[in-house]
C-alpha cells in the first residue's frame, strides 16, 4: 500500500507545492497527469524517497518513508522501491546483463545471472544481454532501466511518464 497525507514541498525560492492525499492498495494503478512544472516529478521523488518531505507523510506498507535516516532510506528504497529515471543511468563499461546484476547487488541482493536474463527475456531484450548499453535503442534502454528496478519485489515503480503501480 502507498499513501500520502498532507504532503507539501517547497524548492528554495519557489512556491509551496501542495499534493492531494493518495491511497493506493496493492495492484492499484495511479496515473499522475498535469502541466509541466506542477510537481509531478517532485511527487514521484517524494514517493520514491529521493526527496525528503518537508511537511506531511509518505507511507509504503505502513512504513513512514520520510522518517527514515539517509542510510535506512537508501536500504528501504533499494529493497522496496523501483525507480525508472527519465534519464537512463547505466555503467557504459558493463553489458546489459551486468548492469541488471549491478542493480541487484546495490539493492542488497545476491546477484543472479539467470534471474537477470529471465527478466531481460520478459522485456524482449534478452538477445541484447551481452551487448554494450551503447548498442541499445532508446526504447531498449527504457526496458533496461525497467529491468534495473523490477528485479526487486518493489511496491513502487516510478518514471517520468508518471506511472506508479503497486503490487
Amino acid at each position: 500500500m502507498i499513501s500520502t497525507h498532507q504532503l507539501k514541498y517547497k524548492y528554495p525560492g519557489g512556491n509551496v507545492i501542495v499534493f492531494p492525499d493518495i491511497s493506493c492498495q496493492s495492484k492499484d494503478i495511479l496515473l499522475i497527469l498535469g502541466s509541466s512544472g506542477v510537481g509531478k516529478t517532485t511527487l514521484l521523488h517524494l514517493l520514491g524517497g529521493i526527496l525528503t518531505t518537508q511537511e506531511g507523510a509518505v507511507l509504503i506498507d505502513d512504513m513512514e518513508v520520510n522518517k527514515l535516516s539517509g542510510s535506512a532510506a537508501d536500504k528501504f528504497r533499494g529493497k522496496n522501491i523501483g525507480i525508472i529515471f527519465q534519464q537512463n543511468h547505466f555503467v557504459d563499461a558493463l553489458t546489459v546483463i551486468e548492469n541488471v546484476m549491478l542493480a541487484q547487488s546495490l539493492a542488497g541482493r545476491s546477484t543472479d545471472k539467470s534471474e537477470a536474463k529471465l527478466l531481460l527475456d520478459r522485456l524482449n531484450i534478452g538477445d541484447k544481454a551481452n551487448q554494450s548499453i551503447k548498442n541499445l535503442s532508446q526504447g531498449e534502454k527504457t526496458a533496461g532501466g525497467y529491468s534495473q528496478s523490477a528485479h526487486q519485489p518493489a511496491q513502487t515503480h516510478t518514471s517520468r511518464r508518471t506511472n506508479i503501480s503497486t503490487g
